[in-house]
């Protein structure tokens, strides 16, 4: 395997009919270096990460949509709660799927810090959901808990990959600091 680019600028025709056959005699005359390929272990661990960045941005999407929804029925938790999605976040939309529309009793679903906000959620809380709002937030909330179950699969295979590698890992981090250490003269 070669480089496109780097055949490209190889003088000589390269018809699709004679194309193989000079691609060929250019490797045998040394003109062309072969591309790196790197083991298959690697590839495989290079893959996975590709994947899980790709469920990584779906599942920011679906977060977003979500939002919108709460948006479009005039929720806005999101100017009061920093994390919608964290534990206090999820157990209002949750509850607010299930059809609770009282504000006061969403906003004592509240946990840690944020009951002390409890009158700012209230207002916050007061939206005019639907029934098509519900289903909405139901679906967008099964797509983010199958997308994190994926990336937990995901975090597990990648962490078999990597315990080939635990070793290594380790003597690296055996390798002292030199960021406010002065070096010696010269």
């Amino acid at each position: 395997m070669v480089n496109a680019r780097h055949i490209k600028y190889v003088p000589g025709h390269k018809t699709d009919r004679n194309d193989s056959a000079w691609i060929a005699k250019l490797l045998l005359s040394g003109l062309l270096k072969g591309s790196f390929i790197p083991p298959q272990y690697t590839r495989e661990l290079r893959e996975l990460y590709r994947y899980k960045r790709k469920v990584i941005g779906q599942r920011s999407s679906e977060y977003n949509r979500l939002q919108n929804i709460l948006e479009t029925a005039n929720i806005k938790l999101s100017t009061v709660v920093s994390d919608v999605f964290g534990v206090s976040g999820w157990s209002m939309i949750t509850a607010i799927i299930e059809g609770e529309q009282d504000p006061m009793i969403l906003a004592n679903l509240a946990k840690g810090r944020l009951k002390i906000k409890k009158q700012e959620l209230i207002l916050a809380l007061e939206g005019h959901l639907n029934e098509h709002h519900r289903f909405m937030l139901s679906l967008s909330k099964t797509v983010i808990l199958q997308l994190n179950d994926l990336l937990g699969q995901v975090d597990n295979r990648i962490d078999q990959y990597l315990k080939k590698w635990e070793e290594e890992v380790k003597l690296l981090q055996t390798i002292p600091e030199y960021k406010n250490k002065q070096l010696p003269p010269s």
